[in-house]
């Protein structure tokens, strides 16, 4: 999405400009347009780091809980074998 509206922004400021700009303006346009384009992904990737990590967290909670009742049940079993 915002790599689209970074593109139509380009699109936009080239036909804006057209040939009365010069080609170092062009060149600037096209250049902050792809920083911006850049930014935008590496936000992205970041978000998704954030995310991948929390959803690791909380498998690793649930199955920490799991393991201990397993463990409680397995307990309670051996308990009851013995008497």
């Amino acid at each position: 999405m915002r790599r689209r509206l970074a593109a139509l922004s380009i699109a936009v400021l080239v036909a804006l400009f057209g040939a009365t700009a010069c080609e170092g303006v062009q060149e600037d346009i096209r250049n902050r347009a792809q920083d911006e384009v850049d930014k935008g992904k590496e936000q992205v990737k970041q978000r998704a780091q954030e995310e991948r990590k929390k959803v690791e967290d909380r498998a690793n909670e649930e199955r920490t809980k799991l393991e201990q009742r397993v463990d409680e049940e397995r307990k309670k079993v051996e308990d009851q074998v013995k008497k």
